[in-house]
């Protein structure tokens, strides 16, 4: 992204944390967890936690099951259980 910007990587992160309020790495973990929920919100999905985390860029599902936790305060099963009401 900076250099798209024609900009330094420094100056690039400090002005997208300045303007955003996140750090460019914060806000793409915030944008792929929020995917993330969407497909595990649709009801009749039935793709298993590990194919949505490979899909939205998690390095394995104990990754990103940790952040999720983090972010949403549940796992991603008790989500879509909760979700799918069942």
């Amino acid at each position: 992204m900076a250099l798209s910007a024609h900009l330094s990587t420094f100056h690039f992160s400090r002005l997208f944390t300045r303007f955003v309020g996140l750090t460019p790495s914060e806000y793409l973990l915030q944008y792929r967890l929020m995917v993330a929920e969407r497909l595990l919100s649709l009801s009749g999905a039935h793709s298993s936690i590990a194919d949505i985390a490979a899909f939205t860029g998690f390095a394995d599902q104990a990754h990103f099951s940790r952040n999720f936790r983090r972010f949403y305060g549940r796992t991603p099963q008790e989500y879509r259980r909760q979700q799918n009401g069942s």
